[in-house]
């Protein structure tokens, strides 16, 4: 939360990383989206504040994803 408005980022550093999933987990997030399709959704990304500079602007633009 960001001045009282929700807003998501990359974990810490910026990564995004790996992480090892039993294939028990990975069926049963198979089996839920077949019966839930997923959908794509626009999130607000780093800081929902107006952005100042170009540079801003371009990191804190909505980005959709599935």
């Amino acid at each position: 939360m960001v001045r009282a408005k929700l807003c998501f980022e990359l974990p810490k550093g910026r990564k995004v990383r790996d992480v090892p999933l039993p294939s028990s987990v990975a069926r049963a997030i198979r089996q839920h989206m077949e019966q839930f399709a997923p959908v794509p959704v626009t999130l607000p990304w780093d800081d929902p504040t107006p952005a100042e500079t170009a540079v801003e602007a371009k990191h804190r633009r909505p980005r959709t994803c599935r």
